[in-house]
């Protein structure tokens, strides 16, 4: 049974998310069921406890899927820099984003472009279509090569 197990256990007790670790692949997926707050809260609860079963240098695989619209960025945008401040040293991560909407992607992409700016690391991010969701996959394999 592999290290995430436990994550995917706690995540079958959620409303607003999803969590599935692809093992063959070494990629962490979240899905992202409703624009509610709640989602927010448990996806980041999700994210810390990835980070807290995760070695600080290692490179971390997201594929998160947005179904739907997003929760508030806002409220996104100030967790995510508790997440940050709380987590200092992290595994570097690199995320594909897969959503329906054109529009939730640039909002949120917005979001998450003025967070790396201040924090001067190597993580990366892309968005992609739902139609585009082996490309999303094969980027993030790629990416653990690069």
């Amino acid at each position: 049974m592999h290290q995430f197990h436990e994550i995917e256990v706690y995540s079958d007790g959620l409303d607003y998310t999803r969590y599935e670790y692809l093992e063959e692949k070494n990629i962490h997926k979240f899905t992202i069921l409703s624009g509610k707050r709640d989602a927010v809260d448990e996806i980041m609860s999700l994210f810390r406890k990835v980070t807290d079963h995760t070695l600080d240098d290692t490179l971390t695989l997201y594929l998160i899927y947005i179904e739907g619209r997003f929760p508030s960025i806002s409220y996104f945008d100030r967790l995510m820099k508790q997440f940050i401040e709380d987590y200092p040293i992290r595994p570097f991560t690199h995320a594909a984003i897969v959503s329906k909407d054109n529009a939730t992607a640039f909002n949120l992409l917005g979001t998450i472009l003025q967070i790396i700016k201040s924090r001067k690391r190597d993580d990366r991010q892309k968005f992609f279509t739902i139609q585009q969701e082996e490309e999303a996959i094969a980027w993030l394999l790629s990416e653990k090569t690069s």
